[in-house]
């Protein structure tokens, strides 16, 4: 879907249709809700169209948390402020609820004759049967099936190795010094 084809779906519509009722509901709302309920609901009357555009666009599930966010905003709103009704608006937001979140959602375009298919289910994954598990004492782990792939072997020294004489290296060639380097430790 092209950016300019969103702005034609029912979901997008849908949304934007929402808003001015819920303007009018976060304007009935008290003063004291300025920065809480009413809050918001400001912030949904914005996320829940650009969470829907985002959706159509890029194939991602954003529209879920915002719906969510507006269900529960308008729930908070009925039970802390019962006089207020909010019938209307619940009505707009329930039935924009059940088309964001159900299996409707991409039937989209409003034109009958412009309606994509619906996408393909993914293909389940193969299904193998497991094996029986290995009895624990049967399993010998030796130490190469313990380091990790990736991890370079460490040379393996013997565990009775004689002591090497220090090596003389010239650490500076201009002076001609050296010094004494134990092996194993450049």
């Amino acid at each position: 879907m092209t950016l300019s084809e969103y702005r034609k779906t029912r979901s997008w519509k849908g949304a934007m249709d929402v808003a001015p009722s819920l303007i009018r509901l976060a304007e009935e709302l008290p003063a004291s809700e300025e920065m809480g309920l009413s809050f918001q609901l400001r912030q949904l009357i914005v996320e829940v169209p650009a969470s829907v555009a985002s959706d159509l666009l890029r194939g991602t599930e954003l529209r879920h948390k915002s719906v969510l966010r507006l269900v529960t905003a308008i729930d908070l709103i009925d039970r802390v402020y019962p006089a207020l009704d909010t019938t209307e608006t619940r009505q707009a937001v329930e039935q924009l609820a059940e088309h964001l979140t159900g299996a409707g959602f991409r039937d989209e375009l409003e034109s009958p004759h412009s309606q994509a298919p619906a996408p393909a289910a993914p293909a389940p994954a193969p299904h193998h049967e497991p094996g029986p598990a290995p009895d624990p004492a049967e399993v010998q782990l030796t130490p190469d099936t313990t380091r990790i792939a990736t991890e370079p072997a460490l040379p393996h020294e013997p565990e009775h190795a004689e002591p090497q004489p220090p090596t003389r290296v010239a650490v500076q060639p201009d002076t001609a010094q050296e010094t004494d380097v134990q092996p194993n430790s450049v």
